[in-house]
């Protein structure tokens, strides 16, 4: 197969080209220069020119040539852009060199060898840089990972997010040497996450190439994105009305001999001609609309509804919610089969499909998306502390085998997710990193994390997204290392204060998102359970202690801002401020919340009123704290529409109504 080359090349003179060893691994560095030359680091001058290949008209290309234009001029660089006469078979390059500075001589042109997807090369010698990829979004991951280099941060959408290096622009320098720089995954993104074009524009900058969310197409191209759409959408597919008609397409909630009562809520009756029918002619319908405009993938799972929402009819009753919900995606897959379409259907390992079913097989069109939603955050995913987590890790692997004979196995985890977090911003580097250790070795080949929840304030900055984006390239990446970067990016000359601030941050919500012992099933950080068991007194104890270290880690922070401090930083340290006081107010109603649960659980097991007395009491006690976590996020800028306000409603509402419902069982004694 032939690969076009694509290079973007900054220059301050004439020199030739060393030739890349073609062994070289991602993130290897290796001699370059041509013979003869004396080599000399990269530096920025005040004039620069960029020479574009004028063959090349695809929009990610244009739009990385724009990039590196606008990258350098807010660091006071004066740029030109002109087309090359510098014409290679099958390659794609930009030449940055002093304006009018006669023709450019080139040697040999770099090898392309050891890049994979869209990965890239730094081929740097003396005053010169080239780019190198195989693909357009390659040279686009390669003008911000330059941009890395040379000192900028990309810490939140946006210009304002988008943070120049604080040193002088004549200072900055780079050594001579070919780098490879490979993703770890093919695919690299997020679902759900904000598609304007601040935010879609802020995955690009983090090298991320894959979207779950409706984007324009054009938006998509230029950016380097593929595009997936969609949810819950299978009910999309059988309208309700359909089954007045047709009641047998309905579910039967429970066995014949059980009532055998059908509803028309959510899914259907998997083995029915009539359902299977109506699907797929609606299917067929739509997918053709959505192959025009480029869509990977339209994402049709099976309703979110505990113990599944599937079917007890004499046809179904011997097949798991599993194998229900396979051979739902199997009667998409045979469409897009006939069809002969460019498109994949998901099949969503969640809740009741955690593991796999004894009966049913994905075709090839299927790929497998693993969704591990009541695996324990405080935890890596192979912690051999940590139950919960080997069962999900069982549960992948058993996946995987099913999968074997079809590509592409997503994951879709939970990091940025401020509903399962409960309006929380947990810093988890570890867990991330580590996990992303583990998906590589099982052979995932997309991984997304799905970011829900928040209405996007930028300056509340959820650093486990630029984490997961950047651990997406370090291969041997650590917490540690993550830290040591965030830290140095915020304030080179001191990252001491930030690197301990955000080491505590770690450190402080591994322990109060524990939840190693997965008994408690559909549960999440949002609804704690009533319990007997000792982890209940444990992680509730846990809660109220992590909230008072966190409090006093945001009181550190803020006593070590100094008047030099740029006012950027100075900015940062302010909300983080606010944040941790936000998030220790929360952490402490948790403690209540659990509390309130374990002494109910306490009187369900005993018939103890003096229990139930004081779970009524931590429950007010919790509506309390509630309010008050409520009004610290109102002062940190959580905006009206984000997710934590309605789920604050939501449990003030529930405590009432637990508060009377025990309030009575206490009057009857």
């Amino acid at each position: 197969m032939k690969y076009k080359l694509f290079l973007i090349t900054l220059s301050l003179m004439i020199t030739g080209l060393g030739v890349m060893d073609s062994r070289s691994p991602a993130g290897m560095v290796y001699a370059a220069g041509a013979s003869g030359m004396q080599e000399q680091e990269f530096t920025l001058a005040d004039k620069m020119q960029i020479e574009r290949n004028s063959k090349i008209d695809s929009p990610c290309y244009q739009f990385a040539v724009a990039e590196l234009k606008r990258l350098l001029e807010r660091l006071g660089v004066t740029v030109t852009v002109k087309d090359s006469s510098l014409l290679f078979k099958d390659t794609c390059y930009i030449l940055l060199n002093f304006p009018n500075s006669g023709p450019e001589l080139i040697g040999n042109v770099p090898q392309r060898n050891g890049i994979s997807a869209d990965g890239y090369i730094h081929h740097i010698i003396g005053p010169k840089a080239w780019i190198i990829a195989t693909q357009e979004k390659g040279v686009l991951n390669g003008v911000y990972g330059l941009a890395e280099r040379l000192g900028y941060f990309f810490l939140y959408p946006g210009e304002e997010g988008e943070w120049p290096p604080l040193k002088d622009r004549n200072t900055i320098k780079l050594p001579c040497g070919i780098e490879c720089f490979n993703p770890r995954f093919p695919h690299r993104g997020i679902f759900n996450g904000s598609s304007d074009e601040e935010w879609a524009g802020f995955y690009a900058k983090l090298r991320m190439n894959a979207l779950c969310q409706p984007t324009d197409p054009e938006l998509a191209a230029k950016l380097g994105l593929r595009i997936e759409i969609g949810g819950h959408d299978l009910d999309e597919l059988l309208p309700r009305e359909a089954m007045a008609d047709k009641p047998d397409m309905a579910r039967m909630i429970q066995p014949s001999d059980f009532f055998g009562e059908r509803v028309d809520d959510f899914n259907f009756n998997v083995t029915s001609p009539d359902a299977k029918r109506i699907i797929q002619e609606n299917y067929r319908k739509r997918i053709h609309e959505l192959s025009k405009d480029g869509i990977y993938a339209w994402h049709t799972w099976p309703e979110d509804l505990p113990a599944g929402g599937w079917c007890f009819d004499p046809t179904n009753r011997s097949f798991s919610a599993s194998d229900q919900a396979m051979l739902a995606m199997r009667m998409l897959a045979e469409v897009i089969e006939e069809e002969k379409l460019p498109m994949r259907v998901p099949f969503l390992v969640y809740h009741d499909t955690l593991f796999p079913g004894p009966n049913f097989d994905p075709q090839k069109e299927i790929y497998l998306l693993y969704a591990p939603r009541e695996r324990c955050y405080g935890h890596a995913l192979n912690d051999p502390n940590c139950p919960n987590n080997r069962k999900h890790l069982d549960a992948l692997r058993q996946w995987m085998h099913k999968f074997r004979n079809s590509n592409d196995a997503h994951t879709f985890e939970y990091y940025l997710d401020r509903v399962l977090f409960r309006g929380l911003y947990p810093f988890l580097p570890n867990v991330i990193l580590e996990d992303m250790k583990v998906y590589e070795e099982e052979g995932i080949e997309t991984h997304l994390a799905l970011q829900v929840g928040t209405a996007f304030v930028p300056k509340l900055t959820m650093l486990n997204l630029p984490v997961f984006g950047q651990g997406m390239w370090k291969k041997d990446w650590d917490a540690n290392d993550a830290i040591t970067m965030v830290a140095q990016n915020i304030l080179p000359e001191n990252p001491q204060p930030w690197q301990q601030y955000f080491t505590d941050r770690m450190e402080f919500f591994e322990e109060a998102m524990r939840w190693e012992h997965g008994e408690h099933g559909w549960l999440d950080y949002r609804w704690l359970p009533e319990t007997t068991t000792e982890f209940g007194a444990e992680i509730a104890k846990a809660y109220a202690w992590n909230s008072i270290a966190l409090s006093k880690t945001a009181d550190a922070l803020k006593e070590s801002v100094a008047q030099d401090w740029p006012e950027r930083v100075k900015n940062l340290a302010a909300v983080e401020y606010g944040r941790c006081q936000f998030e220790a107010a929360e952490l402490y109603a948790m403690h209540c919340q659990q509390t309130a649960a374990n002494h109910i659980g306490k009187f369900l097991n005993s018939n103890d009123h003096s229990e139930l007395e004081l779970g009524i009491k931590m429950m007010q006690g919790t509506k309390t704290a509630l309010s008050e976590s409520l009004q610290k996020a109102k002062d940190v800028g959580v905006k009206a529409g984000d997710y934590y306000y309605m789920y604050n409603d939501w449990i003030q509402k529930e405590l009432d109504w637990k508060i009377e419902h025990w309030k009575g069982e206490l009057s009857k004694n």
